[in-house]
């Protein structure tokens, strides 16, 4: 009988590694679980969105960004819509005719998700400017690195740039000649049904969004302003345009109003007039206006300072104020490069602008800049809405017959208790009398208090103003007779801000003059002392001009291509 065999004992098995028992493993636990896009949250993808709308080199936002991005998943287009909402609800645009070809875009896409509207005063030059003066201001900007040119152009880049300004020059033409602007804005307003805020913004006065996108962004700074009354013709329109479509605003904020628009002529006008839009000012809760009083470059403003008085005293601008009854906002401010306000008088009186008998529930914050009034006038129009004023601002206010030190004390006695009145701002030049009835005269009373250099950063005087007025505890009054100045003295705050000025000027315009650089003006210009224009004069004294330049007379040339391409060639190979 075959024995059978045992069969080989096994060993034990060993127990099986895991992946959890590896080391490996060990460091991935630790590890933070990785985050794809479709994880991040709404708030975070939001702000990346943000930061995909590229700049057009002449102005205008891309979106090109964020239509790609739309595509990556359900999740993403979900997020880019919200972000696409949030970008359409404050659209900027000026009188471009691109930006109003996108005006109309968004009304019939995106109208139910426009609350705001800003419209830029910016235009260009109305005469166009040859190349050689063009190529000259885009040299000069890069010669100080202007910002708009961080980077030097080769003359092909120049000369295309000039091509594009020339047909922003010729459309802008047609658009003002036209009114196009006005039929645009007559067709989109009545799409957006939930607009609530218009702004007419010159130099960014009032700090839109887009702050680095201006509306002509390759431009020289030289070619671009408020010319031709085009604050006041931009309100203009789309306020004929709001009338038209019956929409109720809340806010109304424009600069560089000239002073037609309160003609009674200009505003009451048959056919063109806004009569009919002060009944639709039942729901407007704030108003800015910045309201151009010099707009010639006039060294004596006297007229104009005369003629702006006679203007408000027609009192269309009260009646604006006067049909709105639930403001809860009002700034004022009257503007002039060569107004000094220890010189000149104010250019408007207080009774002139503001219905005084009139009492808004609702008013927190009032700003005045550049009037005259009386302190029994002022102290019992604040007075009549002591229970609701959080916010008073006055700048460069004067007094006509009575005395500053005592309107102080009217104020403390009025705001002392500190229970509304929160923010009271006094700067700029004062001026006012003494009041002092011993003597046959009264005295002049003038202080120079120091403008806020930022609304973070206020002066030692802005602040014990401040403090004197809605402070309870007792305390002496910061305007003395011992630290009034002369009307015409200079304080060291305004020297500083004029060598400011000076600077930014430098910088902005570029001039080789601004420097000290050159025998005289006409040479540092490029001009010689007989007026006639000696641009690019080599140092033999023959005119380059003459050699690299062709004739710049249009009529020389058959047609405006073959003028351009001569011009290019040139330029090109010297």
């Amino acid at each position: 009988m075959a024995r059978k065999r045992p069969s080989p004992t096994r060993p034990e098995s060993a127990p099986q590694k895991t992946k959890a028992d590896s080391p490996s493993a060990a460091v991935s636990t630790n590890k933070t679980p990785r985050v794809t896009l479709d994880g991040m949250p709404t708030e975070i993808l939001l702000d990346i969105f943000g930061y995909l709308r590229s700049v057009k080199p002449y102005g205008g936002e891309d979106f090109s960004g964020i239509r790609k991005l739309r595509l990556v998943s359900k999740r993403i287009r979900d997020v880019a819509d919200i972000a696409d909402i949030d970008d359409w609800r404050e659209f900027v645009f000026s009188i471009r005719r691109d930006h109003l070809r996108d005006l109309l875009r968004v009304a019939k896409k995106k109208g139910e998700h426009v609350t705001s509207l800003v419209y830029l005063v910016e235009v260009l030059y109305p005469i166009r400017q040859t190349y050689r003066q063009y190529e000259l201001h885009i040299r000069s900007q890069e010669r100080y690195h202007d910002l708009h040119f961080p980077a030097p152009l080769s003359r092909d880049d120049v000369f295309k740039d000039w091509e594009k300004y020339c047909i922003l020059v010729q459309q802008q033409e047609d658009t003002l000649d036209n009114h196009r602007d006005y039929k645009v804005l007559h067709e989109a307003i009545p799409q957006f049904p939930n607009l609530r805020n218009i702004t007419v913004s010159y130099n960014n006065e009032f700090r839109i969004r887009p702050l680095n996108k201006p509306p002509y962004r390759r431009c020289p700074p030289e070619f671009i302003g408020n010319y031709d009354q085009s604050g006041m013709y931009r309100l203009h329109s789309i306020l004929r345009a709001v009338q038209a479509a019956g929409t109720r605003l809340h806010s109304l904020r424009a600069s560089s109003i000239q002073l037609d628009f309160f003609e009674p002529d200009f505003f009451n006008h048959p056919k063109y007039g806004l009569g009919a839009w002060l009944g639709l000012l039942d729901n407007l809760t704030d108003i800015a206006l910045t309201i151009e009083v010099v707009d010639d470059g006039a060294w004596d403003p006297t007229e104009n300072i005369q003629h702006c008085r006679k203007t408000m005293d027609h009192g269309v601008l009260r009646r604006i104020l006067d049909n709105a009854p639930k403001l809860a906002t009002i700034k004022i401010a009257f503007f002039g490069s060569t107004i000094w306000p220890g010189r000149h008088p104010a250019p408007a009186k207080l009774n002139s602008i503001l219905p005084l008998n009139r009492v808004w529930p609702g008013l927190k914050s009032i700003s005045l800049s550049h009037v005259e009034t009386e302190r029994q006038e002022i102290t019992r129009f604040l007075k009549r809405h002591k229970d609701s004023l959080e916010e008073l601002k006055l700048e460069s206010v004067q007094l006509g017959r009575t005395s500053w030190i005592r309107l102080l004390r009217d104020l403390r006695e009025n705001f002392g208790d500190g229970a509304h009145l929160k923010t009271a701002h006094i700067f700029g030049f004062i001026k006012g009398k003494t009041e002092d009835h011993s003597s046959a005269d009264d005295e002049t009373e003038s202080w120079r208090l120091t403008y806020p250099k930022r609304s973070r950063y206020l002066s030692s005087e802005t602040i014990a103003m401040q403090t004197y007025i809605i402070s309870a505890e007792e305390q002496e009054c910061p305007l003395k007779k011992d630290n009034m100045c002369d009307d015409g003295e200079e304080s060291y705050d305004e020297a500083e801000n004029n060598e400011e000025e000076e600077e930014y000027a430098r910088d902005v315009n570029g001039w080789a003059w601004l420097e000290g650089e050159g025998d005289d003006e006409d040479e540092a210009r490029g001009e010689g002392g007989d007026g006639e224009d000696h641009y690019g004069e080599s140092e033999d004294g023959s005119a380059d001009g003459s050699e690299h330049y062709p004739n710049t007379s249009r009529e020389h040339w058959e047609s405006e291509e073959a003028y351009r391409q001569a011009v290019y060639n040139e330029y090109r190979f010297h």
